[in-house]
C-alpha cells in the first residue's frame, strides 16, 4: 500500500489492505516513515492500537508489469482528471465554500 500523505484520490490508501482500520489509526507520520524506510523483510516493533497489537513485517518492492504497462499509457489522461477532481474535491469541503451559485445567476446573470 503506498503512503497517501495528500489524500489523493489517484493513490489507493490502507483502506484497500486494512479493512478493519487499524493500520489506519495507526498511521502517523513516524509509523509511515517506520514502514517506508525499514529495510525490506523485517518485521517492526510492535504498534498498540486501542486494545490491538499490530505486528508488522515489511515487504519488498515489485514491479506489476501489467500495471506499469497501463499506466504508461493512459498516466496523461489520468493525471489531469485526477488533478481537477482532487481540487474540485479540496475545494468543495473546505470551511470556506458557500453554495450560491443558483442565487448569483439568479441576481447577476438573469438580474432578476
Amino acid at each position: 500500500t503506498p503512503y497517501n500523505a495528500g489524500k489523493s484520490s489517484y493513490m489507493s490508501d490502507f483502506t484497500y489492505t486494512d479493512p478493519a482500520g487499524l493500520l489506519r489509526s495507526a498511521a502517523t507520520g513516524d509509523v509511515a516513515k517506520e514502514l517506508y524506510t525499514a529495510q525490506p523483510n523485517t518485521i517492526l516493533d510492535p504498534i498498540k492500537v486501542g486494545s490491538s497489537y499490530l505486528l508488522l513485517e515489511v515487504g519488498e518492492d515489485t514491479q506489476d508489469e501489467g500495471m506499469a504497462s497501463y499506466l504508461s499509457m493512459f498516466y496523461d489522461y489520468y493525471s489531469g482528471s485526477q488533478n481537477q477532481q482532487d481540487f474540485s474535491q479540496a475545494l468543495y469541503t473546505s470551511d470556506a465554500f458557500e453554495d450560491n451559485f443558483l442565487t448569483t445567476f439568479l441576481t447577476v446573470v438573469l438580474g432578476q
